[in-house]
């Protein structure tokens, strides 16, 4: 696993830490506030690097969103959106939304077939940080239980479970892990250019 953790890494565009880490300073030094959405377990990922954001010295006001609350968006504010496949209805749709308000959006995911017809977040967004971390059969599987999980889950509750085990798989931890070793270059990025400054 550390092996694929390090190969996935030198995959990553270092420049694209660079831009992200330049929206975020752009995002604060204008008043903006930094939005993070996912789902799952990226979710947790995000609101780990939007706890890093809100401490000195970066010091950045940082919403992670899970639910249908969260404060009005303004010009200034930037949107980081993760989704190791981009198939993530919920992100995809916030998204959506965000977008006829403010262009301002990075996404962070390891699908990068700007033809895959699911992969709507892809084409939703101009800046993009792509993670090599997922497998093409991981994908399809991911595809396939979008169409499995049309069920009540109240009436089969077991059947969730099963389906939630099934994709506990490599790829997503490698995708996972990643990701967050990356967002913890941003900060180290972050730091850097605060102390350069001072």
């Amino acid at each position: 696993m550390l092996e694929s953790l390090e190969r996935a890494l030198k995959e990553v565009d270092t420049e694209k830490i660079e831009v992200l880490a330049k929206a975020i300073l752009r995002c604060k030094s204008s008043g903006g506030r930094v939005f993070l959405a996912a789902s799952g377990r990226s979710l947790n990922i995000l609101r780990g690097f939007a706890c890093r954001l809100a401490m000195p010295p970066i010091s950045m006001v940082t919403h992670a969103l899970c639910g249908s609350t969260f404060p009005p968006i303004r010009q200034d504010d930037l949107l980081i959106v993760c989704s190791s496949t981009g198939y993530t209805q919920y992100v995809t749709d916030f998204a959506k939304n965000w977008r006829e308000i403010n262009q301002n959006i990075i996404l962070i995911t390891s699908n990068n077939d700007e033809n895959d017809p699911d992969n709507t977040l892809w084409r939703l967004v101009d800046q993009r940080i792509f993670v090599k971390a997922i497998s093409k059969k991981y994908k399809e599987r991911r595809r396939q239980r979008k169409l499995e999980d049309k069920y009540d889950i109240k009436e089969d509750f077991s059947k969730m479970n099963t389906l939630a085990l099934r994709y506990e798989t490599e790829d997503h931890f490698l995708f996972e892990m990643a990701t967050k070793s990356l967002l913890e270059a941003v900060c180290y990025e972050l730091v850097n250019i605060h102390q350069s400054d001072r």
